[in-house]
């Protein structure tokens, strides 16, 4: 029995010994082949743009705490139209141009420069180049609506000098001053304006005080700020006194006709007294012409001054009618037709003295 058992415990040994071999070689050996090795990679073509890098960092712009660029700023006027006395206002077509040397990269003052005086209502053709002698050129043609207070005391007879004026928004004149190109900043010779003689004036330069800090307060204790101004003179003149007459015609018609109702028999009452009246109402029609086209004033302008001469003498020539028909009720028919022709002359002449020193004075 006991041999038996051996010889059958014998026998699961044989039978499991080639098993336990195959799993052992199983394991050892590998289950895929090794990857063959990366191929290397092939040398760059001789044309191949070099590998993309990153850009360097902007470098800062020039600081302008030193010495202030000095900007060479000029102007060429193209036309100037839509003179408004009423509304203050002109508009004008002009060049501006700037020359400069230093500054920052991106310093451009075509780009920042403001009208003091008016609004830009249209700006193109800006450029900016270096120029032959290594100075910097901007250019831009800018048509701008001006805003004036026109003294129109001696209006009709009125000439007006009108500054065109800018600055830079952002420099102060510490950083940036402007430098009048007299040589070139002009008027175009076929620029004209109706009813006035239209020329330029010379270009200059001032500095403009501002007593503010805007509200600022990372200016510190600074409340004022200095900014450098460009100022280019447009003046204009009467061309001649047709304006004056085309203005005051009526008035001088209803003065005649109402000196000439003195001539007229004081007791034909309906043409005496109604030229008279229809002059006085002529006179007053004509005044409010006359302002209209003007701005609102606190003072009397010389269309004014006319107006109220022609109202005073005429209606003086009423006063000298009545008393000369109470003349008349009395029974003093000559010294009617004496008091009459007398006031007459002396009205006629006093009131041509009268506008004379207007006038000239």
């Amino acid at each position: 029995m006991r041999a038996w058992m051996l010889l059958w415990l014998a026998g699961i040994l044989l039978f499991l010994a080639p098993t336990s071999l195959g799993i052992n070689t199983a394991l050892a050996a590998p289950g895929e082949p090794d990857a063959p090795p990366a191929a290397e990679a092939p040398p760059p073509a001789p044309d191949a743009p070099p590998p993309a890098t990153e850009p360097p960092a902007a470098a800062e712009p020039p600081d302008l705490s030193g010495a202030p660029v000095a900007v060479n700023i000029g102007t060429y006027i193209n036309r100037v139209t839509g003179i408004s006395l009423k509304d203050g206002t002109v508009i004008a077509d002009f060049w501006l141009w700037f020359r400069w040397r230093g500054g920052p990269s991106d310093f451009d003052p075509a780009q920042t420069f403001e009208i003091i005086n008016g609004t830009i209502l249209s700006r193109e053709g800006s450029e900016r180049r270096p120029l032959p002698n290594g100075e910097e050129y901007s250019a831009v043609r800018v048509v701008v609506q001006l805003n004036f207070i026109f003294d129109v005391r001696t209006f009709p007879l009125d000439d007006h000098t009108l500054n065109l004026e800018i600055e830079d928004t952002n420099y102060e004149d510490e950083e940036m001053k402007y430098v009048p190109d007299i040589a070139y900043a002009a008027l175009d010779p076929s620029a004209r304006v109706s009813g006035w003689e239209l020329s330029g004036g010379s270009a200059d330069v001032i500095t403009w005080e501002y007593r503010t800090n805007y509200g600022d307060l990372s200016l510190g204790d600074k409340p004022v700020s200095h900014y450098t101004r460009y100022r280019y003179p447009l003046i204009l003149t009467r061309s001649g006194v047709g304006m004056y007459f085309k203005l005051f015609w009526g008035s001088y018609v209803a003065v005649f006709l109402a000196l000439s109702a003195l001539l007229i028999k004081v007791t034909d009452l309906d043409a005496r007294f109604g030229l008279g009246v229809g002059s006085l109402f002529a006179a007053m029609a004509n005044a409010y012409i006359v302002a209209d086209t003007l701005p609102d004033i606190d003072q009397m302008t010389l269309g004014d001054k006319v107006n109220l001469l022609a109202a005073l003498f005429i209606f003086l020539s009423l006063i000298i009618s009545v008393f000369s028909l109470r003349l008349t009720y009395v029974d003093r028919e000559e010294a009617s037709r004496k008091l009459d022709f007398g006031s007459m002359v002396f009205l006629a002449v006093a009131w041509i003295v009268a506008n004379t020193l207007v006038v000239i004075i």
